[in-house]
């Protein structure tokens, strides 16, 4: 049985509006919001966030400028993954129970560093490996079907550990 085009909108808008009155929470230092969040220095995650308007362009330079003998690409990408896991330290085993707002800023700005290396020199190595346009769009359609993939995968892991664990607690350290 199809659904004709209208019957498909009336089905989508009626599933929009259990999501109609949600709004972004406001945070303050340490509080939790209405949804139960509690978050740590707010400012810093949209400072973290704007210090890519920098470190886009720059990395693109880093990678035209400074290719190796491995080829353009590849050595950026290794070079990111031991910056992933400092950033990735710092942010979930501060060496205090109370960071200050600057380490918190070093640590994200370390992982969207990586995360901006990382990322760009993925979609630039796609113009060498497929120079066709054709060739092209159906690498970085993959490589984004991957990433969704991924993503999935990772939200599904509360689902399958409240098998055998209910608790809070077991599923975030389930996801890591």
């Amino acid at each position: 049985m199809t659904l004709s085009l209208k019957d498909q909108m009336k089905i989508i808008k009626a599933d929009t509006k259990r999501f109609s009155n949600w709004e972004l929470p406001s945070m303050e230092h340490g509080k939790p919001t209405k949804y139960g969040w509690i978050v740590h220095h707010p400012e810093n995650l949209k400072l973290g966030r704007f210090t890519d308007i920098l470190t886009d362009p720059v990395m693109g330079l880093l990678i035209d400028k400074f290719p190796s003998r491995w080829g353009k690409h590849k050595h950026w990408i290794f070079i990111s993954t031991p910056i992933f896991m400092l950033a990735a330290y710092l942010i979930f085993l501060p060496p205090t129970t109370s960071p200050s707002s600057f380490y918190f800023f070093i640590s994200l700005f370390l992982l969207y560093s990586a995360f901006t290396l990382s990322t760009i020199t993925q979609l630039s190595w796609s113009t060498f490996l497929a120079p066709d346009y054709d060739d092209r769009t159906r690498l970085l359609t993959l490589r984004e079907l991957m990433a969704l993939l991924g993503m999935f995968s990772v939200i599904a892991i509360p689902a399958f550990v409240e098998i055998s664990d209910p608790t809070l607690k077991a599923k975030v350290n389930a996801i890591g």
